[in-house]
């Protein structure tokens, strides 16, 4: 069960990252929220327009929890 998720996610990390290659700009949003269990997390999300056709894209790239809110980077 777990090669088969991992061959998936590969697979989605794949497509996602030929997507981007075909664009010229990506805009980074970041943004914080709290889980249900009012832990806060982090989101980080490209958006971008893929240039072959035009759609405009919005991919999570990260979603990680907050462990240290003081802004000088220690844990």
């Amino acid at each position: 069960m777990a090669e088969w998720l991992l061959s998936i996610n590969n697979y989605i990390d794949h497509l996602q990252i030929s997507s981007i290659k075909k664009t010229r700009y990506i805009n980074l949003i970041m943004d914080e929220t709290r889980d249900i269990s009012v832990k806060q997390m982090i989101s980080l999300c490209l958006r971008y327009v893929e240039e072959d056709t035009g759609k405009i894209r919005e991919e999570i790239f990260m979603f990680k929890p907050i462990l240290n809110e003081s802004g000088e980077g220690k844990q």
